[in-house]
């Protein structure tokens, strides 16, 4: 049995000058409630029926989640919902939580992935409310201090705020009946409290602002990975895409760029011995999203960066170029249908948590598949993102041990060297030449 909660409020609620407090609200809840007081109760009622549980927060969402033997649901069930109910929010346990939450961000101080949103960051539009917010001892205890701010008044203040009813979706896997496991659920949940207020998504965060200025966004960034890796990304800004989860519009760009076949794209660069892999398509960061390019480099593919783009913006240009095929279409809506159908079992931990956040964002009748499926697909649509992969706007990201005698800049928050640039006049030259059929005649 198992069950998730996730809270469609994160890190981009938060205030920008306390960056960490929805992270380091997570960690509060879990040091008991008014109707289970003790402090480690729900953790040792959880690992005590063979279960384990956690919690994890993002720019837009907080997901709380646990497993247990199925005859412990309910009991699990009482202490879990009274983290939306009635939490003690325990005054002398604030420092401790600011210890865990710097000791998680010290844990990951080298991870190259986090390096990586953090070079993206500084470039954050400062009129959005896009920032860095996992949140460390500097920021949760040092700074607030000494501005004056009391940091335990100010994480009751932002749950009060912000865990309302409206902005939960809760999954609950379990061997009782359907109306059984309703019952079980409203009898526990339905004190959560509603306030009529509902939490920003999407792109309505920041209003008419975008997260990043598009001349702030487009160049080119050197980076020195922790780890020996080699690899060249391409970006470009879209319009945050979630919402078009029916049609999927990158999906076609994702689906040809990525082909690894004879002749794509792949191909031509491993004839050249300039990589190793390539994948493409949609990411998406919760107010905004980017179609990205990565390919992993060899070691001659990192002495040939301008080569590796033409061939890039060279293919592009021909998807451009050639109207929209409806037999792909066709055959990326039965693979999609394919993958669903045969998709392997997902454990009951994962799968709350992930149904818990797909209900944030697709409707009930739809939690499972819309991830997955295309049952709209829009040849237009799908068009309109080829047209979005420019010269002009493409944010490429070089990374490779041996840029790091450039790298000449340093992250705040992991320290991960970087180096930001215009994009190369000869390139973009060359690159405009690809993408207008020029470049290979």
């Amino acid at each position: 049995a198992a069950a998730a909660l996730c809270v469609g409020v994160g890190r981009l609620h938060e205030p920008k000058d306390m960056p960490g407090l929805a992270h380091f609200c997570e960690h509060m809840l879990f040091l008991g409630t008014t109707a289970f007081p003790s402090e480690g109760e729900y953790k040792r009622f959880i690992k005590g029926h063979g279960g384990k549980c956690n919690a994890a927060t993002g720019d837009t969402y907080t997901c709380y989640m646990f497993d247990i033997s199925p005859d412990f649901l309910t009991g699990a069930l009482d202490r879990f919902s009274q983290f939306f109910v009635e939490p003690l929010f325990t005054k002398s346990a604030v420092d401790r939580e600011i210890n865990a939450v710097d000791s998680e961000h010290s844990m990951r101080i080298t991870d190259d992935g986090r390096r990586a949103y953090a070079a993206l960051l500084l470039d954050a539009n400062p009129a959005h409310p896009l920032h860095w917010g996992s949140g460390n001892a500097k920021s949760l205890r040092d700074e607030p201090r000494s501005r004056g701010v009391d940091l335990h008044a100010s994480v009751i203040d932002f749950y009060k705020s912000n865990y309302n009813s409206e902005d939960m979706t809760l999954c609950v896997l379990g061997r009782e009946t359907l109306p059984r496991l309703k019952q079980i659920v409203e009898e526990r949940f339905s004190k959560v409290p509603a306030t009529g207020h509902r939490a920003l998504k999407g792109d309505a965060h920041g209003g008419p602002e975008p997260a990043i200025r598009p001349k702030d966004f487009a160049g080119a960034l050197l980076r020195l990975p922790s780890k020996d890796f080699r690899t060249m990304s391409f970006s470009w800004q879209l319009p945050y895409q979630v919402p078009l989860w029916g049609a999927k519009p990158g999906s076609y760009a994702a689906f040809l760029l990525g082909h690894e076949g004879e002749n794509s794209l792949l191909s031509a660069l491993k004839a050249k011995g300039w990589a190793t892999s390539l994948s493409a398509g949609v990411d998406d960061f919760g107010c905004f999203s980017h179609f990205d390019v990565t390919v992993t480099l060899t070691e001659a593919g990192l002495e040939h960066p301008e080569e590796v783009g033409t061939l890039i913006f060279a293919y592009v240009g021909l998807l451009r170029r050639t109207p929209v095929l409806p037999w792909v279409l066709d055959e990326m809506q039965k693979l999609r249908e394919v993958k669903f159908r045969f998709s392997d079992d997902a454990q009951p931990y994962n799968l709350v948590g992930s149904l818990s956040k797909n209900l944030q964002n697709y409707p009930p009748s739809k939690v499972m598949s819309a991830p997955v499926k295309l049952p709209c697909p829009d040849a237009a649509a799908s068009a309109k993102v080829l047209e979005a992969l420019s010269v002009e706007g493409v944010r490429i990201e070089l990374v490779g041990k041996r840029f790091a005698d450039r790298c000449s800049s340093k992250d705040p928050w992991y320290h991960g060297q970087h180096l930001r640039l215009p994009l190369d006049a000869s390139w973009a030259k060359a690159w405009l030449r690809a993408l207008e059929g020029k470049a290979l005649e």
